[in-house]
């Protein structure tokens, strides 16, 4: 049987009062590396009805965080080519690194600081909980 832990206070879940996580790029990506190593436990990924405002907001957190490293990179790209451009002169070379470099900013943020999603709850769960 499968277990249920919370991702957030990391328990067991025994009750139906939780809430699903999405299975993503990431999260399906740790579970092909853990099953290469044979470490892999087989939870389902869930969030007790306590914890999901605590998950939400590490969530929104962690988007904020991606957001603003986006951005940073592509202020990296334009800072670094435009400029360069309007003096009249072009490198490949920067062009490339300038690439390579605005792709660092949102990798450190997702190792470090990656919340996964939760799935949306039904209608029908919503007014029962109510």
């Amino acid at each position: 049987m499968v277990k249920r832990v919370c991702i957030v206070c990391e328990k067991e879940v025994k009750d139906n009062d939780f809430v699903r996580v999405k299975d993503d790029v990431i999260i399906t990506t740790i579970r092909k590396v853990k099953t290469l190593l044979r470490i892999v436990k087989n939870n389902e990924l869930v969030v007790h009805q306590q914890c999901e405002q605590e998950a939400r907001k590490r969530r929104t957190q962690f988007e904020r965080r991606l957001l603003f490293s986006v951005l940073f990179s592509a202020f990296i790209v334009v800072s670094l080519n435009v400029l360069p451009l309007l003096a009249g002169k072009f490198s490949l070379n920067v062009l490339l690194s300038s690439l390579v470099l605005a792709v660092f900013p949102p990798i450190i943020v997702i190792l470090t600081s990656y919340f996964p999603a939760l799935e949306r709850r039904s209608d029908d769960e919503e007014q029962s909980r109510a």
